[in-house]
This record gives structure tokens, C-alpha cells and sequence, in this order.
């Protein structure tokens, strides 16, 4: 396994390919880019290869305001579209939070979108 893989540092923050945003119905910016909640050594083959994610849990009902330590979402990571192998199914779900704060929307911008949703 160690002659055919190499280790990679995965940062505090950083974005996963197609496990990048969530939606907060009630913040100023209703798109939220997530990352990795904490750092993170992984085995990667030493061929090329694409990491990528995919949701396992996405909390539906966020609101507006949040840190950049609250759990959002979590994901499996997945190189060259496949789980990992050497990672039992519960470990290889990532915990993902907001990279920067999420303010909450002021009265005014939540009143004009409720009005824009009957439209």
C-alpha cells in the first residue's frame, strides 16, 4: 500500500469538488461555501488522480447566523469517483462548515424576497 499511494494533507477549510456550497434561506448571501472542519491526512494512489465529494448529510433548515465552527453538512470523499477503499464508511465522512460567517439577512431583504417568492 505505501509504495503505491502518498499522503495527502488536506487543511482546516478546505473546499471539496462538488461538495462546496450549501443554501441558507435567511443569510445576506444565500449560497455558503463549506469546507473541511478540521485537517486531515489521507492515502491518495500515485497516479493522478481527483478527489472529490459527495453530500451524506446536508441539514435542510439552516439559518442565519452562523460560525465557522458549526457543522452543516457531511461528505464522503471520493477519488476518481470511488470511496476510498482502505476507509470504513464511517470514517471517511468529512464534517463540512461555512468558511467564513454567515450574517443574517436584514428585515427589509427578507420582506422583498418573501414578496419575489409569491412571484
Amino acid at each position: 500500500m505505501v509504495s503505491n499511494n502518498h499522503p495527502v494533507h488536506l487543511k482546516s477549510q478546505t473546499t471539496v469538488k462538488h461538495a462546496k456550497t450549501v443554501f441558507v434561506r435567511n443569510a445576506k448571501q444565500q449560497t455558503v461555501n463549506v469546507g473541511t472542519s478540521h485537517s486531515r491526512w489521507v492515502w491518495l494512489p500515485n497516479r493522478s488522480v481527483r478527489v472529490t465529494g459527495k453530500f451524506v448529510t446536508k441539514n435542510q433548515k439552516l439559518r442565519a447566523p452562523m460560525t465557522t465552527k458549526q457543522v452543516v453538512a457531511k461528505a464522503n470523499l471520493l477519488v476518481n469517483g470511488q470511496q476510498i477503499s482502505y476507509l470504513r464508511a464511517k470514517s471517511d465522512e468529512i464534517a463540512l462548515t461555512p468558511t467564513k460567517k454567515v450574517e443574517r439577512a436584514n428585515v427589509f431583504v427578507l420582506a422583498f424576497r418573501a414578496i419575489a417568492d409569491l412571484f
